[in-house]
This record gives C-alpha cells, structure tokens and sequence, in this order.
C-alpha cells in the first residue's frame, strides 16, 4: 500500500486517538490500551513500508504518549474488573464474531455428523466414546439413575476433577490456534462429535429426557464454554492466516492477544459450570422445574453476554463516533 493511501485510510482514526492522548487522566486503562496497541500495530507497519517517513516518527511519538501512560504503574481497582467485563470483552467478542460464528457451524455440524453416524451404524458409539464409559452407562440405566456418573464421586472431589479437565480442555482448544485456526477448529470438531454420537445411545435406550436434563444443567455453561475458546483460538489462527495489511507476525501477536483475554473472561463461566456438575447435578432429577430455570437462565446469559451485548457496543460505539 502506498503511503498516501495508508494515511487517508487511517487519518480520521488518528485524529480520535489524538483526542485521547489529550484526556489521558479520564481514559480508562483498557481503553489505553486498546488504543496502544493498534497504534503500535500501524508503526509496525509504517516502520516495514516507510522507514525513513514523517509517519513513522509521528505514530512513534503518539504511541510513547500512551506507553508512558499506561506502563507508569496503576493499580488494579474493582472498576477496571468491571471495565474489561462490561466494555473491552464485548468489544473484543464482536472483533472476533466471524471466528465465534465459525465455531458455532462446526459445532453445530459436528453433533449432527455425531448424530447420523451414530444412527447408521451401532458400534460406532462405541467405537468414538469408548466401551468403558458405554457399559457405566448401561449399568446406571438398568439401575434407574442414567445420570449416575454425575454422583459417582464425593461433591468436592468431583468439582475439582471436573474443573481441571474443563480448563484443560478449553484452554487446548484455544491453544492449538498457535498451530493455525485448523488444529481448534478439529479439535472442537471432535469433542461435539462424541456429544451428537451419545445422544443418539441415550435415545434408542429411552434415557435421553433424563440423562440431558442433568447433562444441560452444567451444560449449557460448559460447552458454550468450549465453544467460545475454540473461537478465540480460531481467531488466533486467523491472525497467521489471514493478515491482512498488518505483517504475519504482527497480525498473529495482535489476535493471539485478543484470543487470551477472550478466554480470560471466560474461564469464570468454566468454574461455574464445574461447581454446578460437581455438587448440584446430581440432585438434578430431584427438582427437574428448577434445573430447567437454571438451563434457561444460562442459555439467556449466554446470549445476552456472548451475542447481543457485544453489537450493543459496537452499535454505541459507532454512534458516538
């Protein structure tokens, strides 16, 4: 790209980030930052392209002005908790809402493949979830309790067991980014294959009603989870393959950033979903009108935080503008 070109393409957003240079003291940190970061992404490139330009000196003093601020040491505060929460992770879901709407199709196709390949084929089940977990859940549905593997253990133990794998689980997924968006988008792929494959089980041993009813009471969170993070991951990939006017090395550190702080501010949702299957899932059955609420209820959080708040946003955002 052309200089002349790459300065009409970016004028009107240095002018606004002029504007926060010169009202440092009521930006927030985040803001700061965000803020930082792209003008250093610009001076990155400036620098590769026009070396020796008036450019790269002027985004070279703009980005010290806010390096100076931001690195000059501010202490962690409830309002900056609530400001990346409330503002910089629903701005970071909307960057990245191609990479989570991608990990939704997969996911959605994955337990669809789960599904008829299980159906057309009665070993197949076995064979994608193994026959030690199968014959458990025989021996819990001829016992009454299709949902017995939720009680097989005591409440605390159980938690911390399930904590360790979710968290292990989530953050692989997001981690195989670094391998391109490929590795997570198989891995995601994989895991929600065996979901599609064991409902089918489930069904043809009339014991899908009870065993999902226990199953979505943890996992709604859960797996919207997982979703999420194979989506950070994908947009991490992404930022190798794809780019754009940044050099590849830039665009990769610049997403795998946006990837970290998606999954950062997801893991609260993966310890609630950990506390739930390890000491509420089990009593599943016992209220089922209340586990339903509590399924409802996440999948409206989860809309409402992960798909409607970010374009909120982004919508006032763009109006402010």
């Amino acid at each position: 790209m052309r200089e002349a070109a790459f300065i009409r393409k970016n004028h009107d957003k240095w002018k606004k980030y002029e504007e926060v240079a010169s009202e440092l003291g009521s930006t927030s940190a985040d803001r700061l930052l965000e803020v930082y970061n792209d003008v250093v992404s610009d001076l990155a490139y400036s620098r590769t392209h026009y070396p020796n330009s008036t450019l790269t000196n002027y985004l070279n003093s703009l980005s010290l002005t806010f390096h100076n601020e931001i690195y000059k040491g501010r202490a962690m505060s409830w309002a900056s908790v609530r400001n990346f929460f409330a503002d910089e992770m629903p701005r970071l879901l909307y960057k990245a809402r191609r990479a989570m709407l991608l990990s939704i199709i997969i996911s959605v196709v994955a337990v669809i493949i789960g599904v008829y390949s299980a159906a057309s084929n009665g070993d197949y089940v076995n064979f994608i979830i193994g026959s030690d977990y199968i014959d458990m859940t025989l021996r819990n549905i001829k016992e009454g309790n299709a949902a017995g593997v939720y009680s097989s253990d005591s409440p605390m133990s159980m938690f911390l067991e399930i904590l360790w794998n979710n968290a292990s689980v989530s953050l692989t997924v997001f981690a195989l980014g670094i391998l391109t968006s490929i590795a997570s988008a198989a891995m995601l792929f994989n895991n929600l294959v065996d979901l599609g494959a064991l409902s089918v089980f489930l069904y043809n041993n009339d014991a899908l009603a009870d065993f999902s009813l226990a199953l979505w009471f943890h996992g709604t969170l859960e797996i919207s989870a997982i979703v999420i993070m194979a989506g950070a991951g994908i947009h991490m990939g992404n930022g190798w393959l794809f780019p754009g006017t940044y050099g590849r090395l830039r665009s990769f550190v610049n997403a795998a950033r946006d990837g970290l702080k998606i999954v950062m501010g997801t893991m609260p949702m993966i310890v609630v979903a950990a506390v739930i299957e390890g000491f509420l899932t089990r009593h599943a059955a016992d209220v089922p009108w209340l586990t339903m609420v509590c399924i409802v209820m996440s999948l409206c959080y989860v809309f409402f935080y992960y798909v409607y708040l970010p374009y909120r946003v982004h919508r006032d955002e763009t109006k402010e503008g």
